[in-house]
């Protein structure tokens, strides 16, 4: 049998914590087949982490609700559309906690107010880091400012002011391109274009399959993302996208200098897309 690693047993403590007591003894009973007599809380919360192999496994048992993980991802200040099923839920959920264990990079700014603070050297899987931290805060925040899940202002701060943008749209066999050339207000406009027009959600793959972060000898780094696109209750496409992020010197804030977005609409998605496939992916390696 496997055992969950002391990092594991740290996330499945803290869900745990949100739990309704009569809840929590009923998933220890359930996890020990009824076999020990419980005592107290602390008692119930170390037979669920004794007794549980898999994370995935715990998640989907049926003391584990929607709303409690919905609540749970609401209080650690990850954007989650509330038409998302338990599944997708859990999908999040992991993703979040794969982020969490990959990194003790901190970004405190990165998350309260939109900018990423951290430093940054020459090492890859700095890079790396960094690039999951900033795809999480960046869907975050462009989930909440507009649309279905929209509660939080999307502003000029997090561009450079010549920032550039390109969109490429392909839906019901029309192929539409959009471009702004060094102009960060009409970024963000085109940026709150895409969330009123689509009423998406992004919901990047926040796994090392899902994010790639390269830095070259100029400071340039350049973070690539894909992921699914939902709408109301439903997964509708995919989309990958290419950021240039420009160190402010005078702030030691990385700013979005270029992007371009990649949106396609899909049926049938059997599993979270991959940078492998990503058509931008040649723009990191030239």
């Amino acid at each position: 049998m496997k055992m969950l690693s002391l990092k594991q047993q740290e996330f499945i403590e803290d869900l745990l914590n949100n739990m309704r007591l009569q809840d929590l003894v009923s998933l220890a009973n359930t996890v020990t087949a009824n076999m020990i007599s419980l005592t107290s809380v602390e008692e119930a919360k170390k037979c669920i982490l004794l007794h549980t192999d898999t994370i995935p496994s715990l998640l989907k048992r049926k003391k584990i609700t929607k709303e409690l993980l919905f609540n749970y991802l609401h209080g650690k200040q990850v954007s989650v559309c509330p038409t998302l099923d338990k599944q997708q839920l859990i999908e999040v959920l992991l993703q979040y906690w794969n982020s969490q264990s990959s990194s003790e990079v901190t970004a405190t700014q990165g998350v309260a107010t939109g900018v990423i603070d951290t430093q940054l050297n020459e090492n890859n899987s700095d890079v790396h880091l960094m690039s999951l931290k900033f795809a999480q805060w960046f869907y975050n925040l462009l989930n909440r400012s507009t649309g279905i899940c929209g509660v939080e202002q999307f502003g000029i701060e997090h561009f450079w002011p010549d920032c550039s943008m390109k969109l490429h749209v392909l839906a019901d066999q029309c192929d539409t391109i959009e471009e702004v050339q060094g102009n960060s207000s009409q970024v963000v406009d085109l940026f709150n274009k895409v969330k009123s027009q689509y009423m998406l959600y992004f919901h990047p793959n926040l796994t090392n399959n899902g994010v790639y972060g390269k830095k070259n000898h100029y400071g340039l780094v350049l973070v690539l993302i894909c992921g699914t696109l939902h709408k109301e209750n439903s997964c509708c496409g995919v989309f990958e996208q290419l950021f240039g992020l420009i160190e402010d010197p005078g702030t030691n804030n990385w700013k979005i200098k270029f992007t371009e977005l990649k949106m396609k609409s899909a049926s049938n998605i059997s599993q979270p897309p991959s940078i492998l496939d990503a058509q931008l992916l040649p723009m990191l390696q030239s």
